[in-house]
């Protein structure tokens, strides 16, 4: 009798283990298959990390955006407000830019002439545009407070050139707007075709051994730090230039020269891959390292400081991950969430309340205003999906933090809200 109830007791033990089992394994494969639902259709939302894809390049000039929902609709209300070129500062600005490339395309050179840097004479001036017979501001992108990147067309009978100009506007003595310098600088007919004078190799990466070997035999070379300014300020290769890559989309792309081969670094090779690709649309000879700093320097490459985002960054709260339920607890009791998932991702789908602050993307001259979104004072969870949003939740983290927040960890599963 007592091996008939241990046979019995036993075969209960085992249903009880086998049904909390599967019950277990397969809540893992829902939640699984959740998650690499959430990651397929952000996916498609936003075909990867490169610039060509950039939510940037939905833009227009008076800052409105043609994104839309999954069923067609527009968002444009969802887009991010710091995004937008909506400040007076910034529209007096740029109704001086229209202005002045308005006055060459409709004949008024010398009125343009007037409010230029004057670094010619009044006739070379003229001579510049005596064949010019409309010319047309495609975009315009602020750089900072008196910096402005714009695309410009100019037409000369049938001939059509596209340039990209990099303007600083000051003022004279009177507080008048003036042009007080500017870089012009060609761009290729057709975007995305590679100007000619460009080697379009089928392969842009280079292995740290051929970086190596190309910085010790070639003095021209240019090497490019796109990362973010945290992890510029941890470890840099020496002599290197740094622009965060939404700097260089928003337009100081022109500071980087055409005469010589330039090498990207970034963390992994990933943002490097976007960079050098997007570079090549502008008539600059880019390449990228194929694995990043971080490979580079595990390789024994040279470096000033420290690589690993742990060294200065390691405190639990930049490696804590809420739960779901930990973060609807939170919610409650006050926490403010941000989403630094890039502005295309957040207008489909986002978690009610919450503020949009994708850094990444973000240039340099609007990063303050995102920040600002954020009430002062307020504790913060970041919302992130994949590996670049969770970066960069990191680094938006930190960014608030400096800005007196309380940045307590991030949440990567939104689409379990």
């Amino acid at each position: 009798m007592n091996h008939k109830k241990l046979f019995w007791i036993g075969t209960g033990l085992v249903i009880v283990v086998v049904a909390f089992g599967g019950a277990y394994y397969y809540g893992q494969y829902t939640q699984d298959a959740e998650y690499k639902k959430w990651l397929t259709d952000s996916q498609n939302n936003t075909e990867s990390f490169a610039v060509k894809n950039s939510p940037l390049d939905t833009l227009k000039d008076d800052g409105t955006s043609d994104v839309v929902d999954d069923k067609g609709n527009a968002v444009i209300d969802q887009q991010p407000s710091f995004l937008q070129n909506n400040t007076p500062k910034e529209n007096k600005y740029i109704a001086f830019i229209r202005e002045y490339y308005g006055n060459i395309g409709h004949g008024k050179v010398e009125d343009a002439y007037n409010v230029s840097k004057k670094s010619v004479s009044l006739s070379t001036f003229k001579s510049w545009y005596a064949k010019v017979t409309e010319v047309s501001v495609d975009d315009v992108q602020p750089i900072d407070d008196k910096k402005y990147s714009l695309k410009l067309t100019l037409k000369e009978g049938k001939d059509i050139t596209k340039y990209a100009v990099l303007m600083t506007i000051g003022e004279d003595a009177s507080g008048n707007l003036i042009v007080q310098n500017s870089q012009v600088r060609t761009l290729p007919n057709v975007d995305g075709v590679v100007a000619q004078g460009v080697k379009d190799e089928t392969v842009i990466s280079v292995s740290n051994q051929e970086f190596q070997s190309a910085i010790q035999v070639n003095a021209s070379t240019y090497v490019l730090d796109a990362r973010e300014d945290e992890e510029y300020e941890i470890g840099r290769f020496p002599g290197s230039n740094h622009i965060r890559f939404a700097d260089l989309v928003a337009g100081r792309w022109i500071d980087v020269p055409t005469d010589k081969t330039v090498f990207v670094f970034c963390w992994s090779g990933m943002r490097g891959k976007d960079v050098a690709e997007f570079l090549r649309t502008k008539g600059i000879k880019a390449r990228y390292i194929e694995k990043g700093a971080s490979d580079w320097v595990e390789w024994g490459g040279k470096w000033d400081g420290g690589i690993k985002f742990t060294s200065k960054y390691g405190n639990d709260n930049y490696v804590r991950i809420f739960s779901t339920d930990e973060t609807k607890k939170n919610v409650n009791n006050g926490v403010a969430l941000v989403d630094s998932r890039d502005p295309e991702k957040f207008a489909k789908s986002h978690i009610p309340g919450a503020v949009n602050i994708p850094m990444i993307y973000t240039p340099t001259s609007k990063v303050e205003n995102a920040l600002a979104q954020v009430p002062p004072g307020k504790s913060i969870i970041t919302i992130c999906d994949d590996f670049i949003s969770c970066f960069d939740a990191k680094v938006t983290g930190i960014k608030l933090e400096k800005k007196g927040h309380a940045f307590l960890g991030r949440y990567n599963k939104p689409w379990e809200y």
